[in-house]
């Protein structure tokens, strides 16, 4: 049971087997020399390392492959945070807060105004008279306390838009594609004087800002309902319509400010992140059966970038493992040749002596070749051919080859085999004749037959391929 389990989980191993190229980018370099094998029957993954994701996309597309990088949301908030437009819309809400808070002094003054006038009145004091000039006072003093509190509060919102330049000089920063690392780019940061620290800064910054809204806020409605008391409709209608109008600059400045921090403290995070300086292939490439090599065509340019015109990096990939059978034709040499026979007179006599020449058998064959793929340029595998000895136009003569041959090349290749040949070669009839023994009237050439005999061989074969390419689905 134990010896089934082992057997299920190798098997299960196998088929998960997975591997990553990577390939780091300032350097030029694969990481590992076995970078340029893959083994059938793997999930191909591809990674490029030091390389800033922010500034950088990478399209990488091949022959039996193609997959390319998606510009993430993110990417898209970065560049636009990069332009001048958010600094301006602040600028715009905060002048039109700088102009409320003007038209409230100009009802301070006013109210001054008339307070003046209620106390150096000449006619008797009444009851009414006098209530009317504390209703005044009571504005007035309740008038000083908003204008303080408005400039507090626009004080407070010109320091929050320091959240925007925080911003934009993290999103330049990130998009500079020279810091291709985490350690880089935490150092140009820190250069910049953007740490920790100074996100932390801004969070106090954001609810100082929203504190002293709230406190102006109060002070607004407190100074409407003294203007009412105090019978001023006029004053009450311009504190309302300021209040509403500082409210709105407030709240298109309170989701600037803290869309603002948020984006700054999550690409803070995303800036220290090692996972964002590489880039690694969503997809995985399954290595099929009678796949010999992977061609990978890598392009990188800036995020904004047209990569149509980019020239690519190129990248083969040779497949190992797995059977492969390639067919070749080429000159075969068997070393064998026909027994000679010959009449003494009416005696059956066999020749001794065969020259070397004469055992060598010239012939073409057309083999089939079975081997294991190897990453090199080299593989041994056994063969199997039939072949043609040329003797004669007139006889043909067909043989068999079997053996081993040694694969020089990957797409042109030149076999070298040898081996056992079964060939058909002439050979005395042992039944009907014998040597040394009287016949007469024989005629030499109906003493031998056609056999099959094995010798040895060699052949120097060439298997031209055609190169396909598989579509990945």
């Amino acid at each position: 049971m134990r010896f089934l389990i082992t057997l299920l989980l190798l098997g299960l191993g196998q088929g998960l087997y997975a591997q990553i190229i990577t390939y780091d980018y300032q350097s030029s370099t694969y990481k590992s020399k076995k970078a340029r094998c893959v083994h059938q029957g793997a999930t191909i993954g591809y990674r490029i390392i030091n390389l800033n994701t922010f500034a950088q996309k990478v399209l990488i597309n091949g022959r039996m492959i193609s997959f390319s990088t998606n510009r993430p949301t993110e990417l898209a908030t970065l560049f636009r945070i990069k332009s001048d437009d958010e600094q301006t819309e602040a600028d715009k809400k905060l002048a039109d807060t700088r102009k409320e808070i003007t038209k409230m002094v100009d009802v301070k003054k006013d109210a001054n105004e008339k307070l003046a006038v209620a106390s150096d009145a000449k006619e008797k004091q009444t009851a009414a008279s006098k209530a009317r000039k504390a209703s005044i006072m009571e504005e007035v003093g309740l008038l000083d306390l908003l204008v303080v509190a408005c400039n507090d509060y626009y004080a407070k919102a010109n320091e929050a838009k320091n959240i925007l330049k925080v911003q934009k000089l993290l999103a330049a920063t990130m998009t500079d594609g020279t810091h291709y690392t985490e350690s880089k780019m935490e150092q140009a940061l820190r250069d910049r004087k953007i740490t920790a620290a100074t996100i932390n800064d801004l969070d106090k910054t954001f609810d100082a800002f929203e504190d002293a809204y709230e406190k102006a806020n109060e002070q607004y409605t407190k100074a409407f309902n003294a203007a009412i008391d105090a019978g001023d409709k006029s004053h009450a209608a311009q504190i309302k319509d300021a209040q509403e109008k500082v409210r709105d600059n407030y709240e298109a400045l309170e989701k600037q400010y803290g869309d603002a921090l948020m984006n700054t403290n999550d690409f803070f995070l995303k800036a220290l992140d090692s996972a964002n300086y590489v880039f690694t292939s969503t997809d995985r490439i399954f290595v099929q059966d009678d796949i010999d090599e992977l061609e990978f065509y890598v392009q990188v340019g800036g995020i904004t970038e047209d990569l149509s015109g980019k020239t690519p990096f190129k990248k083969t990939l040779r497949v190992k493992g797995g059977l492969k059978i390639d067919y070749s034709v080429g000159p075969v040499f068997k070393f064998i040749s026909d027994d000679k026979f010959y009449l003494s007179g009416d005696t059956l006599k066999q020749r001794d002596k065969v020259k070397f020449a004469e055992t060598v058998t010239p012939g073409i064959a057309s083999m089939m070749h079975v081997y294991k793929r190897t990453c090199n340029s080299l593989a041994v595998g056994g063969m199997f051919g039939i072949n043609a000895d040329l003797k004669e136009l007139t006889d043909v003569n067909l043989g068999f080859l079997f053996g081993g041959s040694a694969i020089l090349g990957r797409s042109q290749k030149v076999i070298f085999s040898t081996g056992i040949s079964y060939s058909n070669v002439n050979r005395l009839k042992t039944k009907e004749y014998t040597v040394g023994t009287v016949y007469k009237d024989l005629k030499i050439e109906s003493v031998t037959e056609r056999v099959l005999r094995p010798s040895f061989f060699v052949s120097v074969s060439l298997a031209i391929s055609k190169r396909n390419v598989v579509k990945v689905n």
